[in-house]
């Protein structure tokens, strides 16, 4: 009889404790149960005054406390180190990061572990290969982490706890993450490439080109020829009679010729002879040829011995 109550008896504690187990079990999973002893979530002034990106980070890894861990998962049911890291920063910032732990060591930007501002990621060896990353958090601030343990699933942790000290294997920030914060990229082989600064603007016209005044008359239309004296109306334009003009089509030895007979002209008679001003119109003129202006000259020439 005594034997079978003790039998009983050893029956009922063991249910009790497996019974506790699961209880605490699905305790554990619960987000809303997680209630850390020593550590502390940052309060709502510290929140408040970080910038919205990071506000959006802290908020969506709170949201992570107390699920428990599975490897390789990525849900409420269960979550590993990387995979929360993977997730928080997707819904929080639509930043897709790789999904293990090394890689996501070597996508980030390394920085001093003094450097690490919240949302930073930091990484640990914990494994037997103490250089080998192995795990990895999201700083919240205040020397803490939020991460996926294994025996203990999503808690937070104080990065300079013995533990954590002995085995961590680094820091590191995302670039995005940093871009969307205005801190400019520390290399810029990863992450978001840097901008080009802005170049001055140059224009798609032409090259200019510099006319000089007797070209730019020359297509005006008129025929123009070196007069004594300006005319008496501003509107016309005086020249020889005697003297066809050339315009800058014409040879320079026409031109030479030209300059030749006036000198000659006016060094042969000691008083001027009046110059006859006619009105040209505006009308283009047929330009003489060279030969033309040679008959021209010398029929000048001659008119003036008669």
């Amino acid at each position: 009889m005594l034997k079978k109550s003790v039998t009983h008896l050893f029956i009922v504690s063991v249910a009790a404790v497996i019974l506790t187990a699961c209880g605490s079990s699905r305790s554990t999973g619960s987000t809303g149960s997680y209630k850390p002893a020593e550590l502390s979530w940052p309060s709502k002034s510290e929140t408040t005054a970080m910038a919205p990106q990071s506000q959006a980070l802290l908020s969506a890894a709170h949201e992570w406390l107390g699920v428990p861990y599975r490897y390789g998962g990525n849900d409420r049911k269960g979550i590993d180190c990387s995979g929360l890291v993977l997730q928080v920063y997707k819904d929080a910032l639509g930043i897709k990061l790789p999904r293990n732990s090394r890689e996501q060591h070597d996508y980030c930007t390394a920085i001093a572990k003094g450097s690490l501002t919240p949302g930073d990621l930091i990484f640990f060896a914990t494994g037997k290969d103490k250089k080998r990353v192995s795990h990895v958090g999201i700083f919240i601030g205040d020397n803490l982490m939020i991460h996926a343990s294994s025996s203990k699933g999503v808690i937070l942790s104080d990065i300079n706890s013995q533990y954590y000290s002995r085995t961590y294997a680094g820091s590191g920030i995302v670039d995005q993450y940093h871009a969307m914060l205005g801190t400019p990229s520390r290399n810029p082989r990863k992450g978001i490439k840097p901008q080009k600064p802005d170049r001055p603007h140059q224009s798609q016209e032409g090259p200019v080109i510099h006319i000089s005044q007797s070209e730019s008359l020359a297509g005006s239309g008129y025929t123009l020829t070196p007069v004594e004296q300006l005319p008496a109306k501003a509107d016309t334009i005086s020249q020889q009679t005697s003297v066809p003009a050339t315009t800058t089509a014409t040879t320079t030895a026409a031109s030479t010729t030209t300059t030749a007979a006036t000198k000659t002209t006016a060094s042969t008679t000691a008083t001027a002879t009046p110059v006859k001003v006619v009105t040209v119109s505006a009308d283009p003129q047929p330009e003489p040829t060279p030969e033309e202006a040679r008959a021209a000259v010398l029929n000048a020439i001659k008119e003036k011995d008669l």
